[in-house]
């Protein structure tokens, strides 16, 4: 049978590859394999318009390093409440924007695939799943929770204190700050001690790597050219102790 898959969906797919260029597809999928193809599955391409099969569903790999954290997605999706998704999953839990299945509510969701590396959306099998119009996904100041807020006003708040006691630039901080705290994955975060960057949640922490990353090419030139480079990276370290911020 021809195939394709459902344009609002290709719409997405191109909106988050844009936003993060640099994102993992290794979970990334729209229609199915042989195990999907033998039982009820969105993957499969059985909404048919003229003549083809329709795939009405797609998932996007979870890489919050790469610039995609899929809580920030669903909970962006949720909240735009748009017409055409059928159903989302994610982190066990399924919902549903159907009468007859608790509207918009999360519920727990108990497939073989507990879709914790994926999201998975499906849009509705009707011509709203053609509907190329742009999501909904907001603006960057969107992807965070008040609590990622107030922890982020947390970290401004010690950088400015640095630097007034140091006069060690933002840049110098996060150069040692990236070498003592390494990106790590979602567990990893959860064991972190001694700084507040072990209280982000994923959203605030995906924004946290990509400030380091972005700076990184940038901050080495700088450290190469500065003879004093390291002094003052010490003397961050030691006024970070000293504000309790850092304990290495």
């Amino acid at each position: 049978m021809t195939w394709r898959v459902a344009r609002a969906l290709d719409t997405l797919l191109a909106q988050l590859n844009a936003r993060a260029p640099n994102r993992s597809k290794a979970s990334d999928g729209s229609i199915g394999d042989v195990a999907h193809a033998s039982r009820n599955s969105d993957h499969n391409p059985w909404y048919i318009v003229n003549g083809v099969g329709v795939v009405t569903a797609r998932d996007f790999t979870h890489d919050p390093r790469g610039g995609l954290d899929c809580q920030w997605l669903a909970d962006t999706l949720v909240r735009s409440r748009d017409h055409r998704i059928k159903y989302l999953i994610w982190q066990r839990r399924i919902l549903d924007t159907r009468p007859q299945y608790h509207p918009w509510q999360w519920r727990p969701y108990s497939g073989s695939n507990p879709h914790t590396k994926h999201l998975h959306i499906s849009v509705q099998p009707n011509a709203s799943c053609d509907d190329t119009r742009p999501w909904n996904l907001g603006t960057e100041d969107d992807m965070f929770n008040d609590d990622d807020r107030r922890i982020l006003r947390m970290i401004n708040s010690d950088l400015g204190k640095v630097y007034d006691t140091t006069g060690v630039t933002a840049g110098a901080f996060l150069a040692r700050l990236a070498k003592l705290f390494p990106p790590i994955d979602d567990a990893g975060i959860a064991k972190r001690q001694g700084h507040s960057a072990g209280d982000l949640t994923n959203a605030a922490h995906s924004a946290w790597e990509h400030a380091i990353f972005t700076a990184w090419p940038r901050i080495q030139a700088i450290e190469a050219a500065q003879a004093e480079q390291g002094r003052k990276l010490d003397a961050i370290l030691a006024g970070l102790e000293k504000l309790g911020a850092a304990r290495p």
